[in-house]
């Protein structure tokens, strides 16, 4: 349907977006599975689930935008560049914009992410990486855990 609107000119870009997305989304599902794995009922692990979200949605992103305002600038750079690697949202939000955007629409994160790395296309690499070890890890130590349950 967008092909047909809009023409097939950005269909790459629109696609690569999705996977980073979905990318995203198999991120989560591995922090959630994770929980699961951990909490003792159900309720807890929605309500912990919830909060991790929460969480990496809004809390994070005011902590980080706190550390703007009161790290000097020497120690502002790598901080912003941990940060970004310790948010999945983030993560998938700048190689997002990476695609379809240009530097104005980085943010902070982002315009210091291309800024030490030195070009668009080894900030995506780093940032790609930085996604799939948000992908990997939650979902290889469920795995170690869930194979611990005594079923």
């Amino acid at each position: 349907m967008i092909a047909v609107a809009a023409g097939t000119e950005g269909a790459q870009r629109y696609l690569t977006v999705v996977v980073y997305l979905s990318l995203l989304a198999v991120a989560f599902t591995g922090i959630a599975l994770l929980v699961v794995l951990l909490a003792r009922r159900r309720q807890i692990a929605l309500g912990v689930a919830l909060g991790v979200w929460i969480f990496f949605e809004l809390a994070y992103g005011v902590i980080m935008l706190a550390s703007t305002l009161y790290l000097p600038a020497k120690v502002l750079k790598t901080t912003l560049l941990v940060g970004l690697l310790g948010n999945p949202v983030d993560l998938a939000r700048v190689l997002s914009l990476l695609q379809v955007g240009g530097p104005h629409l980085f943010g902070p994160a982002g315009a210091t992410l291309i800024k030490l790395t030195g070009s668009a296309g080894v900030a995506t690499a780093f940032g790609l990486a930085g996604l799939l070890l948000w992908v990997v890890v939650p979902l290889f130590v469920a795995v170690r855990l869930f194979k611990r349950q005594n079923l």
